[in-house]
């Protein structure tokens, strides 16, 4: 059992956010 109480085979939630910066082509925030 990991700290976070996630089982060791168990991934963390993941979001990606879109256009994290205005100007930079590609930017995303993970």
């Amino acid at each position: 059992m990991r700290p976070a109480g996630r089982a060791p085979q168990q991934v963390r939630p993941l979001t990606l956010t879109r256009h994290y910066t205005k100007h930079a082509e590609g930017s995303v925030l993970v």
